[in-house]
């Protein structure tokens, strides 16, 4: 899923379920709102935080150290530096959701109806 499918799946469930209310949001609007919530993850994991998202994952820096390795054309002994490592760990949910078969949700949600902006939690 690219994030324009984000923006566009995101907003038709938000224009689903507040139309009740009365309330519309704009494509714009919502665009806006990813962006703000996908650059406050990465300026905080690049700060070193831990983001746990409940029900989806959390993601972090590992440090790597720095170790050996061996040059594959040389065949000869190569020092790799240490480094910083972004990991993603799904939370058991999400997991729970990819060993599902394709189209099935656990929750009783359809990935067309999620797709194609009808799903509402009401």
């Amino acid at each position: 899923m690219t994030k324009e499918e984000l923006i566009k799946a995101v907003a038709g469930q938000f224009s689903t379920l507040l139309q009740r209310k009365a309330v519309l949001l704009r494509r714009g609007d919502v665009d806006a709102a990813v962006d703000i919530f996908l650059k406050t993850i990465m300026v905080a994991v690049g700060e070193g935080e831990k983001v746990k998202i409940k029900g989806f994952g959390t993601f972090e820096l590992k440090d790597m150290k720095a170790r050996w390795g061996i040059n594959l054309r040389t065949m000869g002994p190569i020092r790799i530096p240490e480094r910083k490592l972004l990991v993603f760990r799904p939370s058991r949910q999400f997991k729970d959701l990819i060993r599902k078969k394709k189209g099935e949700h656990p929750v009783g949600i359809q990935s067309e109806e999620i797709q194609q902006g009808r799903y509402s939690q009401g």
